[in-house]
């Protein structure tokens, strides 16, 4: 298997996996129910030009 040196949010990014590391965190806490909503960012690329925006949120 050939695997990419190029990186990526797991292996070469601490930046972006952080982010995916609190977008988790916020949805663990509205899977819990300590919140209702949450909005999460993640962002990646030498000039943090590559976004992750989401919102989430429980439904009664």
């Amino acid at each position: 298997m050939v695997i990419s040196p190029s990186g990526g949010a797991l292996t070469a990014n601490p930046m972006f996996s952080a982010g995916l590391n609190r977008i988790g965190e916020a949805a663990s806490r509205i899977r819990d129910g300590s919140a209702g909503s949450a909005l999460g960012h993640a962002t990646s690329g030498p000039a943090l030009q590559q976004n992750l925006v989401c919102t989430m949120g429980a439904t009664p």
